[in-house]
């Protein structure tokens, strides 16, 4: 990008930009003018261009005042500048010849001296840009530039016109337009973009209705796209009694249709009023909630690792493992917290390790039962409890090489205590991809109905949609 031309800021020949910058800063209550500058009309420059630029200058007290003349028109920004004495003015010109028809060029340039303000401490809200002269690609160009920049006023000179569609010397009128509509309308598109790539917080803080008099249809867009950041970014958090609240309060009007996609269905509804709910009392009865759970935790950790946030992704699938795990003790009338210590299968296991620990001379040791009597069993022992026990799915969870390196092994008792380092890296996207593959047929073999499940959870749109 093209840095404008003229040494920076000085307002001088004879001032650094540092000097400029200084001088800036010491007048951040007032506004800086960008203006563009054309030729003006032959032999009444007066009257055509120094005149109208002398009237929108006059309108307030400026700590600095930009020209953007062309090649062709720069003598004539000189001479403003000279007729300005004692002001803070600097003089841009586009920095060849020809390219004040050239709008991309143009906006380069402009761009560049709207960053080396902002850079200088000039916050957008301070700035104000005046389109009105120069080639119509200079005027778009400074008025895109100025707009992307966040700068909420723009300028312009209108008033009576004469044959030529000119405004008539004597007649000119100054007119501000403020940029809110245009910036509201970007900031939907903006927020509309960040729900499809799962960033609901960015979302949720777009767009803010400050500007006057939006159209009916821009305010409904912005009550969906903000009900819908908060119900998906509720659910991406788990956080199932928000995103349940949500559901019973969607915007009165109707889903405007270039948003339905991100409408959750009537399935997605079902699942979330479920994960709602408290967990039953019942150990026997809690098997269809951790399913719901389990599933969940799929597509959700399917989502990190879409957006290559690995070591998120691993600590997910780790926790489906072990939901795996208690959602068959559980189907077996057993909770993994509270484990009956005179259940027969229990005792039975504790025999065979106690057995297979002398034959080997090692040590081992029971679980201690806790005040209530009953035994807490971690991961691997509930794995390796439901493998005694002849569980289908007790080999598999007790298998350290099915599932990548979510071994249990390798972990201690918290799946969110596993070492000093990371334990996902890029180089490991592709197995951890897998092991989400293996996840899921291993919970479609434990309930084919989690299948239902399984798709219910999956977010309608997206990077994976």
């Amino acid at each position: 990008m093209s840095r404008p031309s003229g040494g920076g800021f000085a307002p001088k020949a004879t001032t650094t930009r540092d000097e400029s910058v200084m001088k800036t800063k010491q007048n951040m209550n007032q506004k800086v003018l960008l203006m563009t500058v054309g030729a003006g009309e032959a032999g009444r420059l007066e009257e055509t261009l120094f005149e109208p630029l002398r009237k929108s200058i006059a309108t307030s007290e400026w700590a600095h005042v930009v020209l953007l003349p062309s090649a062709l028109t720069e003598e004539n920004a000189r001479e403003s500048e000279r007729r300005l004495a004692g002001q803070p003015v600097t003089v841009s010109t586009l920095p060849a010849p020809g390219l004040e028809d050239d709008a991309d060029a143009c906006f380069a340039h402009f761009d560049g001296v709207l960053a080396q303000l902002m850079d200088s401490g000039v916050r957008p809200g301070e700035i104000i840009v005046d389109f009105t002269r120069g080639t119509k690609a200079m005027s778009a160009a400074l008025v895109l530039a100025a707009a992307g920049r966040g700068v909420p006023v723009l300028r312009y000179i209108a008033g009576k016109r004469d044959a030529r569609g000119t405004v008539v010397p004597g007649e000119e009128q100054v007119r501000d337009l403020k940029t809110a509509r245009m910036t509201f309308r970007r900031d939907l598109d903006l927020a509309a973009r960040f729900l499809e790539a799962w960033q609901f917080r960015a979302a949720e803080r777009l767009p803010q209705a400050e500007a006057p008099d939006l159209p009916a249809p821009w305010l409904d867009q912005a009550a969906w796209l903000d009900w819908l950041a908060r119900f998906w970014g509720a659910w991406d958090r788990l956080d199932y009694g928000l995103a349940a609240r949500l559901l019973d309060q969607q915007p009165e009007a109707p889903c405007p249709v270039s948003l339905s996609r991100f409408q959750p269905g009537a399935a997605q509804a079902a699942f979330i009023r479920r994960r709602a709910r408290a967990l039953p009392e019942e150990p026997s009865a809690r098997a269809g909630a951790l399913r719901d759970l389990a599933a969940d935790l799929v597509q959700n950790g399917r989502r990190r690792l879409a957006q290559g946030e690995l070591e998120d992704a691993s600590l997910r699938a780790y926790r489906v493992l072990e939901l795996v795990g208690q959602i068959r003790l559980f189907a077996h009338g057993q909770d993994s917290g509270r484990v009956d210590p005179e259940w027969e299968p229990y005792q039975r296991w504790v025999a065979y390790k106690e057995e297979k620990a002398r034959k080997k001379k090692t040590d081992w040791r029971p679980p201690e039962p806790g005040e209530d009597g009953r035994v807490a069993l971690a991961r691997q022992n509930v794995a390796s409890l439901l493998q005694h026990m002849g569980d289908p799915l007790g080999a598999d969870l007790c298998n350290p090489k099915k599932f990548w390196n979510l071994d249990p092994r390798r972990r201690n008792l918290s799946a969110l205590i596993h070492g000093f380092e990371a334990g996902a890296r890029t180089a490991d996207a592709g197995e951890l991809a897998e092991t989400y593959d293996r996840l899921e047929e291993i919970l479609l073999r434990e309930d084919p109905a989690n299948d239902a499940r399984i798709h219910a959870a999956r977010f309608p749109f997206g990077p994976g949609a």
